[in-house]
């Protein structure tokens, strides 16, 4: 009889360690109680909002039904009529909105990694501005996979550090240290044409955004060196 055991029962996803020189506190008790305690305080204000906007909706449609009916536009037998088939289309659409973090808006095929684009040449300058100020968000696959650690207190962002830097970041040597395997959002990303790193990508003219990124990261190296 065949083993049915899924392979990866065997081989079980081990994330990729994290820098030496780079380590987080969230892989420490306290501080996973922290991020833990912070992730819950986000769930619950996301909950929150989504109650609120649920209620201001379900009022505005009151609303309109309302005034429809008072001009005998619409009938009470015609919204019982069309009822069942918005339930069960909106219903259906729920279900495929239903899982934990973030979904692409279309395969990961079709985000093709962008090509000429030589990311380590350009380091010197904006100082990997991608790597060092912006969040990178996983996919419900990569989160699932187990291959990289996501911020328990924003599910479900890449780690970063204090100063807001990707903790797979070698800051020294101004690197991903998991580029065969960074994840899709990486993969797709093309900074020449992101007004937020470059004014002017040809003169190699950095933006006001990514100039103080540039100043952030200079100060973070100078006080990790004391």
């Amino acid at each position: 009889m065949p083993d049915a055991t899924p392979d990866n029962a065997h081989h079980p996803v081990v994330p990729p360690a994290l820098p030496a020189h780079n380590p987080h506190p969230q892989n420490t008790f306290e501080g996973l109680r922290d991020a833990v305690r912070a992730g819950l305080h986000m769930a619950h204000s996301v909950q929150a909002r989504a109650m609120q906007a649920e209620f201001e909706q379900a009022v505005i449609v009151q609303s309109v039904l309302h005034v429809l009916m008072s001009k005998g536009l619409v009938t009470r037998e015609e919204l019982d009529a069309v009822h069942p088939q918005m339930q069960h289309a909106l219903g259906e659409l729920r279900t495929a909105q239903m899982g934990l973090g973030p979904r692409m808006t279309q395969p990961l095929e079709g985000y093709p990694e962008p090509t000429g684009l030589d990311c380590e040449a350009h380091h010197a300058e904006c100082e990997a501005a991608c790597c060092t100020s912006f969040s990178v968000v996983l996919t419900p696959e990569e989160a699932a996979s187990g291959k990289y650690m996501w911020d328990v207190a924003f599910p479900y962002r890449l780690l970063t550090n204090e100063a807001g830097t990707c903790v797979y970041f070698d800051a020294d040597r101004r690197r991903c240290t998991i580029w065969a395997d960074r994840p899709i959002v990486c993969r797709a990303y093309d900074c020449r044409s992101d007004e937020r790193i470059w004014s002017n990508h040809a003169t190699r003219t950095l933006s006001t955004t990514a100039m103080e990124a540039k100043a952030r990261a200079a100060a973070a190296r100078q006080a990790a060196a004391r």
